[in-house]
C-alpha cells in the first residue's frame, strides 16, 4: 500500500516566513506524522509564500537581476522546499526532491478567467500600473495578482515516482502544485500559471496507484457550519454527500472545497480511501465511495 500526503502551508509556515522558521517548522512537521512516513508514500506541498517572495524580489527589479516566470519560480520553489523537508527526513529513510511537471489543457477555461491570487498586496495606485502587464483584482487587503488555475491533467513524472517508491524511496512531488505546462509538439513548454495542490496530489495519487490521500490542513475534521455555534465534525462522507453537500454551498472555495473535490476525484479514480485532517494526522474526516 502506498499513500501521498498533501501538505498545507501550516506545515512550513505558521509562524512567519523565513528560510530558519521553514526549517524548524518542517522538523516538527515531520515528526508528527512520523507513523505515517514508516511505509511507502509520497510528500506533496504548496508554495504560496515562497513564491510569492520571488514574486516581491523581482518586483524591486533589483539590479544585475532577471526576471524569472511563473513556470519557473514554481520550479524554483520545489527545489527550495524540497532541500528543507529533504533536511527534515534524511535520518528516516532515503528521500528525493522531484521537479514535477503537469500538463494542463492550453484552452482551459481558466485561462480566460484568471483567479488564483498570488504574490503581494499592491495600492490601487501601483495596481493600476501593473495592469498593464498583469491581471489584478482587488481583494479585501488590497489589490494582487490574478493567474489561471487551469485542472491538472497528468503527472509527467509518475513514472519516475513509481520507480521511487518501490526502492524504498520517499519522492516529495507536485510542490505548489507542481510545475505546468502544455504540449507544444513533441515538447513541453511551461505556461504562466498556478495549480491547486491538493487537484495536482490526487492526479498524482491515481498516477501511481496509490491506496490512499492524506491532506493535512489547520482543521482535524471537514465541518457543516464552521466555527459557528451549530459546528459539526463530519467523521465519514461518502462521495456522493460529499460533492451534494459541495453544491450546497457548505464548503469555503478558497479553503475547504478544493480539497473535498481533490478527496472526491481521487476515490472516483479507485482509490480506496482520503482523509482530510490537521498534522496530527490522528483522527480526520474518511471520504470513501
Amino acid at each position: 500500500m502506498s499513500i501521498v500526503i498533501a501538505l498545507g502551508g501550516n506545515a512550513l509556515m505558521n509562524r512567519g516566513i523565513s528560510f530558519e522558521s521553514q526549517m524548524a517548522n518542517a522538523q516538527k512537521s515531520m515528526k508528527s506524522i512520523s507513523h505515517l512516513l514508516k511505509g511507502k508514500c509520497v510528500l506533496t506541498h504548496g508554495n504560496g509564500p515562497q513564491v510569492g517572495n520571488i514574486l516581491l524580489k523581482d518586483a524591486a527589479k533589483l539590479k544585475d537581476t532577471y526576471p524569472v516566470p511563473l513556470s519557473a519560480a514554481v520550479a524554483e520553489t520545489e527545489g527550495e522546499i524540497g532541500f528543507v523537508l529533504e533536511q527534515a527526513l534524511h535520518s528516516v529513510k532515503p528521500v528525493v526532491t522531484v521537479l514535477t511537471r503537469v500538463l494542463v489543457n492550453p484552452k482551459d477555461p481558466a485561462f480566460s478567467f484568471p483567479s488564483k491570487p498570488i504574490g503581494p498586496w499592491y495600492t490601487e495606485r501601483s495596481a493600476m500600473k501593473l495592469s498593464r502587464q498583469f491581471d489584478m483584482k482587488k481583494t479585501a487587503k488590497g489589490w494582487r495578482r490574478v493567474v489561471p488555475s487551469p485542472q491538472p491533467l497528468k503527472i509527467l513524472e509518475s513514472g519516475v515516482i513509481r520507480n521511487l517508491l518501490s526502492t524504498g524511496v520517499l519522492p516529495i512531488a507536485a510542490g505548489g502544485g507542481g510545475i505546468p505546462v502544455v504540449k507544444n509538439g513533441s515538447r513541453y513548454v511551461g505556461i504562466d500559471a498556478v495549480i491547486d495542490k491538493d487537484s495536482a496530489s490526487a492526479v498524482l495519487a491515481s498516477g501511481i496507484s496509490a491506496s490512499e490521500l492524506h491532506i493535512l490542513t489547520d482543521v482535524p475534521y471537514v465541518y457543516l457550519n464552521y466555527r459557528t455555534k451549530n459546528q459539526t465534525a463530519l467523521k465519514i462522507l461518502h462521495t456522493e454527500e460529499a460533492l451534494k453537500l459541495a453544491k450546497q454551498g457548505h464548503f469555503g472555495e478558497g479553503s475547504m472545497l478544493p480539497k473535498i473535490e481533490a478527496a472526491v476525484h481521487f476515490v472516483s479514480s479507485g482509490g480506496r480511501r482520503a482523509i482530510i485532517t490537521d498534522l496530527s494526522a490522528k483522527k480526520g474526516t474518511v471520504i470513501t465511495k
